[in-house]
């Protein structure tokens, strides 16, 4: 038989075995081919290549068997694998889709505007709020510079810096400025504005939401208007406490000019010229005292608010003292006052530091005397004012200490409550420190206290130097 007609019926009896052409062209069947090719034996050749043909898909069959057996294995551990990672995905694309239903829900209620802008400050996505306060369509207003509805956004530009920086610095900002409505009104409005970022840690948009403040300002304006109210009513009420220094304080010109006049009227004659203008004179400085002590307490007790000012500190201090000389005169209470040279100046209303320092010396006043009652005579009191500024400090210390009474720590920490007084019924109001404390916050100071029974008070006031 020719060797080609044995390749035909080799195939054939292969084909009939249940080898497929893939299969007859594999490596092995090639090498079977070959074998045949080489033994070939006329005579027998057809039970030659049955047996050999059953021999080689033995085999081939048992060796596939083995290889689908693992394949199939390995499809099931596959597909087990597949179907976990199925559920989890499942899972959380359930978990994703009830956030972003949460999202847009939260979104959705917020009262406040909110908007999304890119990197070129341009809207891009906007609530429901935004939509309604603006009284306009979603369209209109995306793709709008978000220049347009507002005053100043420059603070913005602070969060697009670094743009491909995803560190925590400049993330989030807050900052208040003027919303426009129209081209005639505007709103006062709080912006509160942060950072989203890509995958990659790229800045993508800014979210911002801008809260209308309208009714905060009217609030803090009608707040502002009380307070200085309470202010008047806290300097009328100083005043009340130290009527009897100062009728002391206008009593003593009166007297001088009582008895120039006095001296005209029983020798008016006899007076040479000289001594006419020598009484003349001292009547009119005495006029003119008591027209300044007149002018400082009407314009102490005015209502109108001053502006403020660069001054030195001592100057409304020593007009306040001023108001108190005579008083401590005439009850023997020593005051000592202490400045350092050179001080720096404070940017302040002088009538609100005079109010200060009325009502700490009033509450010093008061201390002193009432631990005399309980002393014997050997007790001075004092009070100390104590101006000082450290070289590497932003504020002058003023302090005002007295060797009074005292206070427990009970009543340290009730002190600045409002309507909280030690003092007899008629005496005291409890508006005097909480005014002084509003004062001085208001002026970006601070304000400590420190005292012990029997052993008297320390007010410390930190006043920032004016700018």
């Amino acid at each position: 038989m020719k060797l080609e007609a044995l390749h035909s019926v080799l195939k054939r009896q292969l084909t009939k075995a249940g080898f497929t052409k893939e299969e007859l062209a594999n490596e092995k069947m090639q090498f079977f081919i070959s074998r045949v090719n080489q033994e070939y034996i006329d005579g027998d050749q057809g039970r030659y290549i049955k047996e050999r043909a059953l021999e080689v898909s033995s085999f081939e069959m048992k060796e596939m068997y083995e290889t689908i057996k693992h394949e199939k294995s390995t499809l099931e551990l596959l597909l087990n694998d597949l179907t976990k990672k199925d559920k989890e995905l499942n899972e959380k694309n359930v978990a994703l889709t009830l956030q972003r239903n949460y999202a847009t829900s939260l979104i959705t209620s917020i009262a406040d505007m909110l908007f999304v802008i890119n990197k070129d400050l341009t809207i891009v996505d906007v609530n429901t709020s935004t939509i309604k306060i603006l009284s306009t369509e979603k369209a209109a207003i995306l793709s709008t510079p978000f220049s347009n509805l507002f005053e100043n956004i420059a603070p913005l530009l602070t969060l697009l810096q670094d743009a491909d920086s995803s560190a925590e610095e400049n993330t989030f900002i807050n900052f208040s400025t003027e919303m426009k409505l129209t081209s005639t009104k505007t709103i006062p409005v709080l912006f509160s504005a942060s950072v989203v970022y890509d995958a990659e840690g790229k800045k993508q948009n800014i979210i911002c939401t801008v809260k209308d403040i309208s009714a905060l300002r009217r609030l803090e304006k009608e707040n502002a208007e009380k307070i200085s109210l309470l202010a008047h009513t806290g300097r009328l009420a100083a005043l009340g406490e130290m009527a009897t220094g100062i009728a002391h304080e206008l009593n003593q010109p009166l007297s001088i000019i009582h008895s120039n006049m006095q001296t005209f009227e029983m020798l008016g004659k006899e007076l040479s010229e000289e001594d006419l203008k020598e009484i003349t004179a001292s009547s009119i400085r005495q006029v003119e005292r008591a027209a300044k002590i007149i002018d400082h307490m009407r314009s102490f007790a005015r209502q109108k608010k001053d502006a403020a000012e660069k001054i030195d500190l001592t100057l409304p201090i020593d007009a306040a003292v001023g108001m108190f000389d005579e008083q401590f005169r005439l009850h023997s209470i020593q005051i000592f006052r202490n400045y350092q040279p050179n001080l720096p100046p404070i940017c302040v209303e002088q009538r609100e530091i005079e109010q200060i320092v009325v009502n700490l010396l009033s509450n010093a006043r008061y201390a002193v005397e009432l631990k005399r009652e309980k002393s014997d005579s050997t007790f001075k009191m004092q009070i100390i004012i104590n101006v000082t500024h450290l070289d590497d400090s932003q504020y002058i210390i003023f302090e005002v200490k007295d060797n009074g009474i005292g206070m427990s720590q009970t009543v340290l920490a009730q002190c600045m409550d409002p309507f909280f007084t030690t003092k007899p019924v008629g005496e005291g109001t409890g508006l005097g420190l909480p005014i002084i404390y509003n004062i001085i916050k208001n002026m970006n100071g601070k304000m400590e206290m420190e005292s012990e029974p029997g052993q008297g008070t320390t007010v410390r006031i930190m006043l920032p130097i004016g700018e």
